[in-house]
């Protein structure tokens, strides 16, 4: 099962910001889809393929693509430990930091709250 990028804002911001992603443009036959968005996947090396407007509602599941969809996958995501050391240690939801940091004096309220040096520096 893939996923979609539909309509010709969505197309063209995808495959200029995350074109890694893209695997296929597809145009419904007799659409107005802008050139700089067939350009754009042309130049990434995308296989443009025209299909029936119908074709492209029931591949995609939706008649709201404009004439224009981009089959899009291989997302990669990131551990939280990267970007959060210590996220292992967390004893608390995961939300709690959130809503803590919005109620004045709820910080130790949990079991597993931070102390000193572990804290989050946000």
């Amino acid at each position: 099962m893939s996923d979609w990028v539909l309509g010709r804002r969505g197309v063209r911001e995808h495959l200029v910001h995350a074109p890694d992603t893209a695997r296929a443009l597809w145009v419904a036959r007799g659409s107005r889809v802008p050139r700089d968005v067939i350009e754009t996947a042309e130049g990434l090396g995308l296989p443009v393929r025209q299909c029936a407007r119908h074709e492209l509602t029931a591949r995609v599941g939706s008649e709201r693509h404009q004439g224009v969809a981009l089959e899009v996958g291989g997302w990669s995501y990131a551990d939280p430990e990267d970007f959060w050391p210590g996220w292992g240690r967390l004893r608390c939801p995961w939300w709690w930091p959130w809503t803590a940091s919005r109620t004045p004096g709820t910080w130790g309220r949990c079991s597993g709250s931070w102390t000193g040096s572990e804290r989050p520096g946000w």
